[in-house]
């Protein structure tokens, strides 16, 4: 799941009220919007490009030390501990991906031994799993060590990422005469371990964030039985102005005026009318909805399920707009309607005016064997009018 610990330096000094909500990026203050990997699910030997976001105080590539724990043990209650912290080879790069952020990008190389090396995969690997999902093992496959079946998924996978279309259609024959490929998809989420990514922004705060290794990329050549998971897409963002106050849920029987939000590298900039007697909905479209299958699901109904989308918005009004005007009085969002829908509430002071807002969507499939959410971020500009 996608997750930061982040340690303020804030903290240290004690406690004291916020300033503002956690959605309002502030100027002096260093905000990490999002963590985007490219791909999103990788295999031993993987190249995975890693694009850190920033907004608020300004971030460069030799603030950030990066360091990485190929050896994540969890234990039974879902709590992990990495072990063997180490410096991560990387080449940091400052990217451009707006005016209003700094954006590092880092290219690592997924070890090719992590799985033999995991804490997460016992050598008597289908020990103390439930009978219901060794039932679904066939037993040649049960009796192989850890070991022994990597070697196996190691030399498959050499074999498929090097098959052409004709190759490929041999090896799935020859597997299918074998082996039935749901079961296959299930043996690979339990052959699926974790990694962490630390990254250090001198003098702010640390953040850690988990990464996951499985076939699951590799074998999709072969079958879309082994579903991969790919990065949301953000189709557009659209702002609907209701002609009633007090709403807490948008109707579309409701007479209403619609805003089309553009993103950035489009200096479009929405202006948006603001109307005490009215209330603000936003709403984002998003495609790339993935499917997946989980190891209840196989031993069950055997139906795939759609991924949930959750969405994350940030914002800042324009810092020159803002500089003496309490927080109090700033634009809010709240989030309605299993996420798709959101309620805008205009600044109260009619001093602030432009506003830069960042959408994050993430997805989400529970019970999938560690699963990692994949996301995206775009920005968007606008003015509001008095």
């Amino acid at each position: 799941m996608y997750r930061y610990l982040i340690v303020l330096s804030v903290l240290l000094v004690g406690c004291s009220e916020f300033p503002t909500k956690y959605e309002v990026v502030e100027k002096d203050k260093i905000r990490l919007l999002d963590f985007m990997y490219e791909p999103s699910d990788a295999a031993p030997g993987d190249t995975v490009k890693l694009k850190a976001v920033f907004a608020g105080r300004s971030v460069t590539a030799d603030m950030i030390d990066w360091s990485v724990s190929y050896k994540v043990a969890v234990s039974e209650y879902g709590f992990d501990t990495a072990y063997e912290i180490q410096e991560l080879s990387c080449n940091p790069q400052q990217v451009h991906f707006s005016d209003q952020t700094s954006c590092i990008q880092i290219l690592f190389v997924i070890p090719d031994s992590i799985m033999y090396k995991s804490p997460m995969l016992k050598n008597d690997w289908t020990a103390g799993m439930p009978s219901e999902y060794r039932a679904l093992i066939p037993e040649e496959v049960r009796n192989l060590n850890r070991d022994q079946l990597l070697d196996t998924l190691v030399q498959l996978a050499s074999m498929i990422k090097s098959a052409d279309s004709e190759q490929l259609s041999l090896i799935e024959t020859i597997l299918m005469d074998e082996y039935d490929f749901s079961d296959l998809a299930g043996l690979l989420q339990l052959f699926t371990v974790k990694m962490k990514i630390f990254a250090n922004v001198k003098g702010s705060h640390k953040i850690e964030d988990d990464y996951t290794i499985r076939y699951n990329r590799v074998f999709n050549r072969l079958s879309s039985v082994f579903k991969t998971n790919t990065n949301p897409a953000i189709d557009s963002v659209v702002l609907y102005k209701v002609n009633k106050k007090g709403l807490i849920r948008f109707n579309p029987t409701d007479l209403y005026q619609r805003y089309k939000l553009y993103s950035v590298p489009s200096d479009t900039e929405t202006v948006i009318p603001v109307d005490t007697n009215c209330t603000y909905f936003i709403r984002s479209f998003t495609s790339n909805i993935d499917t997946s299958l989980t190891l209840e699901d196989l031993q069950s109904t055997g139906q795939y399920g759609l991924e949930t989308h959750r969405r994350v918005f940030m914002y800042h009004h324009d810092f020159n707009e803002n500089d003496k005007i309490s927080s109090k009085d700033y634009m809010d969002i709240f989030t309605t309607d299993a996420d798709t829908m959101a309620i805008l509430v205009p600044p109260s002071h009619p001093d602030l005016k432009k506003f830069t807002l960042w959408l994050r969507v993430y997805d989400e499939f529970y019970n999938e064997s560690f699963r990692k959410d994949a996301s995206v971020l775009k920005e968007y500009r606008g003015r509001f009018q008095y």
